[in-house]
């Protein structure tokens, strides 16, 4: 990225729509994303919720029936050699890769009882999550279900809640950045909402803006073993601090757009957006030469390695859970929201397909998702003894989420998984104690159909309630985006109790 690049990027986070005296709050004439009075009753306590979220995108689509959604029972699969039977035999199964490449036990380890009465177990890939008793204590899978199969409207969905095609699809992280905004009046010295990004040429829809002003979008960063973001920090904000001319230069366009919107006469300037894009992008600027303080090359690192029997050249996932880990443990709570947009350690191609095996599940399945898993684990600090570079589970909800799950069965007779939305899982993890507590919401069926399954619309709802925003903005959802609401009230029950298991 050059200069040039960094300077359109930053300008054009400001060019839809800056933050106005509007935009801060809502029609009711309070501050954007607070509950009314009405609905303070219904709002998650402060001491339930979390100081920051951390979500982490697994791209491509997790299988759930070696990992979070594992029931070795006959009656799941067995008779047509599907779900968890799948990869039992054969030199490229799972037991024979495990036992070459892993010290990781085949047996699947015992969780929680869906509300179909299966037992349901963390499956081997897993392991790095379920060898820490404390994580699984603190551990929530909800089941999800939409109909969407490619993979492009697939991210938007699992990312926003809804296709990219509608105008209120946005990102957590914008929510977030803009309900900091309206609390705060002004723009702080960081954002308060990121995404990082292994490539610059396939991001997911985690900096989706929708109709917030443009200035509420998530800074991205591109994580890669050249540490370029690092450089450009710096090579940017000597640009900026160079000579007077740089900053005499900004001062004369924004005089010449305010006189460009005065009327002859006037005192002062029409209420024009032109005039707060310049000032937000001003802002943006300034929030990302900070950065420059706060991070360094070597937060970027990523060494070398092999995994399963893959080798690597970076490991793109260590780097981005150290730089996500450092954003979240910035003091006075400077960070709210990271995006980890994980494609899997390996990916150096213009187009990583991350965890979309369609070929060869088994082997790439046992190489990726317990390795990247262990990096996750490594960033969460165990409770007493916390070392530095750790987030704390108490501050922080931790999301595991995918666009959709895979296929039951093999694809097309082969030795890979195709798409499967119908049922899926993510993950909640930790959070202050007594939010989310350990279970399971919703079910899969003997035959890899959902029950009762949560929508991804209804999950950003949740996480944004457990945030203290409320979900139903205009620019957000509606009551009728949760099922079997009639009412406000009812949906947000469905959210609180249901969903994020928090009693009245």
């Amino acid at each position: 990225m050059n200069r040039r690049q960094m300077l359109g990027a930053l300008a054009g986070c400001a060019a839809g729509g800056v933050l106005g005296e509007r935009s801060l709050w809502s029609d009711a004439g309070k501050p954007w994303g607070s509950f009314p009075a009405w609905a303070q009753s219904l709002a998650l306590p402060a001491t339930l919720q979390p100081k920051n979220i951390l979500e982490v995108f697994l791209l491509g689509g997790i299988s759930p029936w070696e990992s979070f959604y594992c029931v070795p029972d006959a009656k799941y699969g067995k008779s047509a050699n599907a779900m968890w039977w799948t990869f039992q035999e054969g030199p490229n199964s799972l037991p024979a890769l495990l036992a070459k490449y892993t010290k990781i036990a085949l047996t699947p380890q015992p969780f929680a009882t869906d509300l179909l009465g299966a037992g349901v177990c963390l499956g081997p890939l897993t392991d790095p999550l379920r060898s820490r008793p404390d994580l699984v204590a603190r551990l929530r899978t909800l089941v999800l279900s939409h109909g969407v199969f490619p993979h492009t409207p697939a991210i938007s969905v699992g990312l926003s809640g809804l296709l990219p095609s509608a105008p209120r699809a946005a990102s957590m992280g914008t929510a977030i950045q803009r309900r900091q905004l309206a609390l705060q009046g002004k723009p702080g010295k960081l954002p308060w909402a990121y995404s990082l990004t292994g490539d610059e040429l396939r991001q997911p829809f985690g900096d989706t803006i929708g109709k917030h002003p443009g200035i509420c979008q998530p800074l991205t960063i591109l994580v890669n073993p050249s540490a370029s973001f690092v450089g450009q920090l710096g090579q940017f904000k000597a640009w900026l601090d160079q000579a007077a001319s740089t900053s005499g230069l900004r001062q004369a366009l924004q005089q010449q757009n305010v006189a460009r919107m005065t009327r002859p006469g006037a005192v002062e300037p029409v209420r024009a957006p032109l005039i707060k894009q310049h000032s937000g992008a001003t802002i943006q600027v300034a929030q990302a030469t900070g950065l420059g303080d706060v991070l360094v090359a070597k937060d970027f690192a990523g060494p070398a390695g092999t995994a399963g029997g893959e080798s690597f050249a970076y490991d793109r996932s260590k780097a981005m859970f150290t730089v996500a880990a450092k954003l979240l443990t910035l003091p006075g709570e400077a960070t709210r929201y990271v995006l980890v947009n994980d494609s899997g350690y390996s990916e150096n191609s213009p187009m990583p397909d991350g965890y979309d095996f369609h070929v060869k599940y088994a082997p790439r399945a046992v190489a990726r998702l317990p390795y990247v898993l262990q990096r996750l684990v490594n960033t969460i600090a165990v409770p007493g003894q916390a070392i530095p570079g750790q987030i704390n589970l108490d501050d922080t909800l931790v999301v595991l989420n995918t666009e959709f799950g895979r296929s039951p069965g093999v694809q097309n007779g082969g030795d890979g998984r195709n798409h499967h939305p119908a049922a899926y899982t993510v993950q909640l993890l930790g959070g202050p104690a007594g939010l989310c507590p350990k279970g399971i919401v919703g079910a899969i069926d003997a035959n890899a159909n959902p029950s009762k399954a949560v929508s991804p619309a209804e999950l950003r709802m949740a996480l944004l309630m457990a945030m203290g925003i409320w979900p139903f903005e205009g620019d957000l959802f509606s009551y009728g985006d949760v099922q079997g609401a009639a009412n406000e009230t009812q949906a947000l029950m469905r959210l609180r109790t249901q969903i994020l298991g928090v009693p009245l």
